[in-house]
């Protein structure tokens, strides 16, 4: 079971965001580092003056090597994860299709959950997230019943932490591409193959609010990945619609989409 009393301190002087209220903390901005064998664990944050900033992740490899949990001390354990992941889907209610855990949004640092019907894709960012994700995959199964998770860890970011890059899922089974409808529109999505969680879900809100300014105007969707914003637009009733992005396989995915939903981009 971690502790969180073991401590690192603030830098004398120290201008560090993290006095105002921000999550993060970088290696420059505090005395001395802590044994590398502390990576990912739970460790309190003080100022030079011994106030206590909280409870944080804690990585040596990292330059953001302190990532804050909670203004408490607190245990790293299967209690938090569940009581934290309890709290993030309650947030969300039973959307089909969301992101379920959004890093520190949710209290949960470097940690992603996309949520697509019965499929959870995970993304774990921080050693520690890496080093819990099977007490986080056995709790998120108990409160989603979904039927497959997908383990998308194949990000260049997981580096910067030290962490090896991998794709698997629960099951063992790769998870086939599908056309999914979100938001009335559909897409072809391949978790096991495509960018990020195979989706941005993250932005499934705002792809529906350009249909309030899209309306015979002229719309640019730069960085398009799937098209969201620009198949929205296309069906608001834009009077045209270009999707660029530096990705060939995304602007080649967005055109896809838009014959798929006979949309004009």
């Amino acid at each position: 079971m971690e502790r969180a009393n073991t401590m690192l301190t603030l830098m004398r002087g120290s201008r560090a965001r993290a006095l105002a209220g921000h999550p993060w903390v970088y290696a420059n901005e505090i005395q001395t580092r802590l044994p590398a064998e502390l990576d990912g664990s739970c460790v309190e944050l003080k100022t030079a003056r011994g106030f206590s900033l909280g409870s944080g992740i804690y990585n040596s490899q990292s330059q953001i090597i302190w990532r804050k949990l909670s203004s408490d001390k607190i245990e790293l354990n299967e209690a938090f994860f569940k009581q934290a992941l309890t709290q993030s889907l309650a947030r969300r209610g039973t959307t089909p299709f969301c992101r379920l855990v959004w890093s520190e949004a949710d209290y949960l640092p470097g940690l992603i959950v996309d949520r697509f019907q019965d499929i959870l894709v995970v993304q774990a960012q921080t050693k520690a997230m890496e080093l819990h994700l099977e007490t986080i995959a056995r709790i998120l199964l108990e409160l989603t019943e979904a039927k497959d998770i997908l383990f998308k860890n194949n990000h260049a970011i997981r580096k910067l932490e030290g962490l090896p890059q991998y794709t698997k899922t629960v099951t063992g089974n790769p998870i086939e591409a599908q056309w999914v409808t979100i938001e009335g529109i559909s897409y072809w999505i391949d978790w096991m193959e495509g960018q990020k969680t195979g989706f941005y879900l993250d932005q499934r809100l705002e792809h529906l609010r350009i249909g309030h300014y899209a309306k015979d105007r002229e719309v640019l969707d730069a960085c398009c990945n799937q098209g969201g914003f620009a198949l929205h637009a296309a069906k608001a009733g834009a009077r045209s619609v270009l999707a660029i992005d530096i990705s060939e396989e995304c602007t080649r995915s967005t055109q896809n989409n838009a014959e798929h939903n006979s949309l004009q981009v």
